[in-house]
């Protein structure tokens, strides 16, 4: 964990370095569709992201991104599985003008947490486990800005949570707004 904060400090530092005064506001809603094991076991998630970008160069942003997200079990009542990214990210960008597609990549970690409730035998457990594992995110995405300070934000990547017996993927479908500071 230090470690990351350690890599989130040297990107901030970079991009002051460089002299570069833009930075980026990221605030979108997401769809995260669970595959293979987790998607047998947990239904479609939904959660929010809020990302901080520096522009290092026109055509490149370092920056970080956290959020909440959440999966309910499949035929469980009061399970569910729910995640905080802290990610270090890079962003891009193939176009300068109001339409600009990039490309991200993210790696850090999640912390955890699954909460469960179930009765068997008639007699009613419940409790929950939290831990922080590595992870990453890769994907493509695109800009739209509507005014010189406001961009409709859409992104569609490919995700990994990296469990101590297995892994959690899933593919994130989010949609915001990016706002120019």
């Amino acid at each position: 964990m230090k470690k990351i904060f350690v890599i989130l400090f040297i990107f901030t530092l970079a991009g002051f370095t460089f002299g570069q005064s833009k930075t980026d506001l990221g605030i979108q809603g997401n769809l995260a569709i669970p595959m293979g094991d987790f998607g047998e076991y947990y239904d479609l998630g939904y959660g929010g992201l809020l990302s901080f970008y520096f522009n290092i160069s026109p055509g490149f942003a370092l920056g970080v991104n956290s959020g909440y997200q959440i999966w309910d079990a499949t035929g469980l009542t009061n399970t569910s599985l729910s995640a905080i990214p802290v990610l270090g990210a890079f962003r891009y960008y193939f176009g300068v003008d109001k339409f600009k597609p990039y490309v991200l990549g993210s790696v850090g970690g999640y912390y955890t947490v699954t909460k469960y409730e179930y009765e068997l035998l008639g007699v009613k457990y419940s409790g929950s486990d939290s831990e922080f594992h590595p992870g990453f995110s890769a994907g493509i995405g695109f800009v739209y800005k509507v005014s010189p300070m406001v961009g409709i934000d859409f992104t569609g990547r490919f995700s990994n949570i990296f469990r101590t017996n297995d892994s959690n993927t899933f593919i994130d479908i989010c949609a915001g707004a990016l706002f120019c500071l």
